[in-house]
Parts: structure tokens; sequence; C-alpha cells
């Protein structure tokens, strides 16, 4: 899984009690958990392999891109991910508001994309995206979805150890949904675009646009 991500079970182990734990992993499904624990240790190894395979090489070697940044976020930080967006092009919409621009041309400079992304509705509604406090199906749902996310991305890696074995290391292009690097790439500029010579009475300026208003007017 791409780094810094958290699987439904540490996200379990984070807010649910030590003593509660065995209960949710029953519910959840034991077997499924230990899968899902089993793919991301494979997949850590994959990685740890990938890049050894890549230090081995001759320095002036081609190496690919991380295969991470090749793959589309998983779920729970794909919504996290999106939630964060929506927030930074409102903060875009309003800086440009106070500064008497035109907001329409507020968000021109970033991927169309990543902003079609950060406006559709999420798959889930993952209230509070407190995950534990979803009902038993859900989570379940969310187990099996993180299991087929991390045998995608073993997969990946595996083509990616084939491609810097074999020398043909031209990675497709992106889908249609944002790759992780892409989205952290564009999350950055928005956020630096925001601290940059931000008016006091900017900071202030609270969602004076519905996030239906920002869909429409940003096109």
């Amino acid at each position: 899984m791409p780094r810094g991500s958290l699987s439904l079970w540490e996200l379990v182990e984070k807010h649910v009690p030590l003593r509660e734990r065995p209960e949710v992993k029953r519910i959840l499904g034991e077997a499924a958990v230990d899968l899902t624990l089993e793919l991301r240790a494979e997949v850590a190894m994959l990685e740890a392999l990938l890049q050894e395979t890549r230090s081995s090489q001759a320095s002036g070697s081609h190496s690919i891109s991380d295969p991470c940044s090749l793959l589309a976020p998983p779920p729970l930080l794909r919504d996290l991910m999106r939630q964060e967006l929506q927030q930074l092009l409102q903060g875009l919409r309003d800086k440009a508001i106070c500064e008497g621009r035109d907001p329409a041309q507020a968000w021109a400079s970033y991927s169309p994309k990543v902003i079609r992304f950060a406006l559709e509705e999420p798959r889930c509604d993952l209230p509070d995206r407190e995950v534990f406090q979803i009902r038993a199906s859900e989570h379940r749902g969310l187990l099996e979805e993180e299991r087929c996310t991390l045998e995608r991305e073993i997969s990946t890696l595996q083509r990616c150890l084939e491609a810097e074995h074999t020398q043909a290391h031209q990675p497709s292009e992106a889908t249609l949904e944002p790759t992780l690097a892409e989205l952290k790439e564009q999350k950055a500029a928005m956020e630096k675009e925001l601290q940059a010579s931000l008016e006091p009475s900017c900071i202030f300026t609270k969602h004076r646009y519905t996030t239906v208003e920002m869909a429409v007017r940003g096109g």
C-alpha cells in the first residue's frame, strides 16, 4: 500500500480498545483480516525487493517510476484526499473573491482530472471517517475492497519487477482516476497558493458556495 496509509484493521487498532478487538475481528471475519494483513506484508516485501533491484543496477540505467505512484489511492485514503481537496478548492475560490478576481478562474491552473476527482461523489459515505462506527456489513465491504486493492498492487509491483529485469520499463499511461502522486502534487500546489500572500480578511471566508455550486461554476 502507499506509504503512510492505514489498513482497515490498523484503523481498528488505532480507535478500538484492546479488549474489544477480538470481537471486532470476529465480526469482520478473522480469515479476511488475516488475509489482508498477509497481502500487505507481501506488498512490503515486493516494494523492498524492487528497491533492492533498482539499487543494484548500474548508475546509468533508467528506472521506472515509483510503482506506488502508478496506483490509484486505496478507498479510505481516496475519500480522505477527496475531502481535503474539496476544502482547498473552496479556499481557492474564496481567495479569488477576496482579491477581486474571477472565481470561475480560480482552478484554471490545476489538473481537470484532479478537480473532477475532488468534486465527484464518494463511493460510500463514511461519516466523519470513523470506520469503526460503520455497520458490520459495511466494514466487511471495506475489507473486501482493501483486499482487491492489495491484490492489484501486488500485480503491479510484480510487473514492475519484471520490467526492471527486462529493461522494458515504460509505464502505461495513467488511468482515468488520478494517481496518488498526482493528487499529492496538486494538493501541495493548492496549499502553496493559499498560503501565499493570503489577505487576513480571506482567512475567515467560509464556504460561500456549496460543493454543487463549485462543480457548476468551476466547470
